[in-house]
């Protein structure tokens, strides 16, 4: 049997280019590898910033119903002495000038809840408003804004006359149960951004 030196000599080289070939390969998924391992604008980086944003997000959006919260809580207070006014109008023995005496401070304390209905935070309407919170890799949170339309005082009501004043009474007890329901929306809104947190 005759060995072709020229035969050996080529086969020796085709093998070396192929283990040449397979290591430069092995070697540059190596260092891509380390590479996005130890670079800091990596995966890492990138989830940590969204983390960031996302725990941003559910900070305001907790300020945001705690805020919303506090104003709904002062608009019960001024529909309660409303409502505390019109059952007082309502009492028989009083005459047109004390029940319009009466309906004067009532008009003042609605101008108070009427002035919330525009109310902002972070250029955000407080009431009749949507409010999401969301990021990238995270689930989306999302919460409705209680409507102000449902706890504000009917914009016609006044306790001038008795029958004013008994149907003032009934849609002021209306309104408070929709605030203290909303008060319960509220923190329910807020518990499931510290939920959301945990």
């Amino acid at each position: 049997m005759s060995i072709n030196p020229l035969s050996l000599y080529s086969s020796s080289i085709g093998n070396y280019n192929q283990l040449n070939s397979a290591f430069s390969s092995s070697s540059g998924n190596l260092a891509n590898a380390l590479s996005a391992f130890f670079s800091p604008s990596g995966n890492f980086s990138s989830a940590y910033n969204t983390a960031q944003v996302y725990n941003e997000g559910l900070q305001n959006a907790s300020s945001f119903y705690s805020v919303q919260g506090s104003v709904t809580e002062t608009i019960r207070d001024v529909s309660s002495e409303m409502q505390a006014l019109a059952i007082q109008a309502q009492d028989p023995f009083l005459n047109d000038n004390d029940r319009a005496a009466l309906d004067t401070e009532f008009q003042a304390l609605k101008e108070q809840v009427d002035y919330f209905k525009n109310f902002k935070f972070n250029g955000t309407d407080v009431f009749g408003s949507g409010l999401t919170v969301s990021a990238d890799a995270f689930n989306s949170l999302e919460f409705d804004a209680s409507s102000f339309s449902d706890i504000q005082v009917d914009p016609t009501a006044s306790i001038d006359t008795l029958s004013n004043a008994t149907l003032a009474a009934d849609s002021l007890e209306d309104t408070l149960l929709n605030i203290n329901a909303s008060l319960v929306n509220s923190e329910a809104n807020i518990s499931s951004i510290n939920n959301a947190v945990d």
